[in-house]
């Protein structure tokens, strides 16, 4: 199984309804709300709560029929709209039986309020769980006894719930430290029951300062940090966990002098890492860039070829012009629908060997 953790932006969201039917049974994706937009002027919430997540059931609908598990995740709002937005979101998750709550430890963001009360729910129904876990929790704690006393206070079956240990960013010269962290909190879990357990984090940046036009390279630490705790593991089953084409931060929002020096850029993953290709400032050299930078991808050795995925197709079709350029919505939407079809295949032919 692969959990995707995504910002729940509109470029994912549309990039994962748009997978083929045929990767349902592999993909669960861990939903971060995020919290409502800002107004600096006034100091408050540009919209209420409730009108902020209106739109969420429907996103749920877009996306279901394309992936195994769905997890909301509402640390992001803080509290007490965490709990709020629980309350709100029941009623309108009543056609989606199988959408669960994602929740962790208050070292890691959740308040008390929130992890009690997305118990409560999974009690009184049948909604999956995923715990997640930080590399921090699983390096500072008891782990064995952290999990027994969890699973004792939860009252929940350990069937019901997914355990994700989360390690967030992540670099190479702490990278075998980390999975020696894992590989340690792995041995705790053996014979408790879950229904998943997963590793990963992310090596993607918060923002491409310093990346220069043409083609960048990012490693993809994530996917070492799974194959070299899985070979300790030996023949127990691992999951693989990251943050698809994004860094972990909370907020990707840009001031607006930021945003003004925003360049084109297009996000695609390959075998070992994440390729970034780069072009001009969008501001003074406008959108038809992409097309230039689709042509660059196409013609990479490493293009999985445009019958791969809907994104690749849509490189293709960008190239020859034969499709809008788009904005950057899109381009989130098309570099999300590639990584996750690519991990899958990726993941499968991993089982395979």
């Amino acid at each position: 199984m692969y959990f995707s953790i995504l910002k729940w932006k509109q470029g994912e969201i549309r990039g994962l309804s748009e997978l083929a039917n045929d990767l349902r049974p592999d993909i669960s994706v861990v939903g971060e709300i995020p919290p409502p937009p800002w107004d600096s002027e006034n100091e408050q919430p540009a919209k209420p709560l409730d009108e902020h997540l209106r739109n969420v059931p429907d996103q749920i609908r877009d996306i279901e029929p394309r992936v195994e598990r769905i997890f909301l995740d509402f640390r992001q709002l803080g509290s007490p709209d965490d709990v709020a937005a629980l309350d709100i979101m029941l009623p309108g998750l009543t056609e989606f039986p199988t959408v669960g709550f994602s929740l962790g430890t208050t070292t890691g963001g959740y308040s008390e309020q929130y992890i009690a009360r997305v118990l409560q729910i999974a009690r009184d129904s049948e909604r999956p769980l995923a715990l997640r876990v930080s590399k921090n929790d699983m390096a500072t704690i008891n782990f064995s006894g952290f999990i027994e006393s969890w699973l004792q206070a939860a009252e929940l079956n350990s069937g019901r719930l997914s355990l994700l240990l989360d390690c967030g960013d992540l670099d190479q010269p702490n990278l075998a430290v980390i999975t020696a962290v894992c590989a340690s909190a792995l041995k705790d879990t053996r014979q408790k029951g879950f229904a998943h357990v997963a590793v990963g984090g992310t090596s993607f940046p918060s923002n491409l300062a310093g990346f220069q036009r043409g083609e960048n390279e990012i490693p993809r630490h994530e996917l070492k940090l799974w194959t070299d705790t899985l070979q300790v593991m030996g023949t127990e089953p691992l999951s693989f966990l990251d943050y698809g084409v994004t860094s972990r931060d909370l907020n990707e929002q840009l001031p607006l002098p930021a945003m003004l020096q925003m360049t084109a850029n297009i996000r695609y993953t390959v075998r070992n890492r994440f390729l970034v290709f780069r072009a001009g400032r969008l501001r003074e050299h406008g959108y038809e860039q992409f097309r230039d930078l689709s042509a660059l991808i196409t013609q990479h050795q490493e293009y999985a070829g445009h019958t791969f995925s809907w994104g690749d197709r849509y490189i293709w079709d960008c190239a020859a012009s034969i499709v809008t350029v788009g904005n950057n919505t899109t381009w989130r939407k098309v570099a999300t629908n590639h990584h996750v079809t690519f991990v899958i295949d990726e993941l499968r032919k991993l089982a395979a060997d």
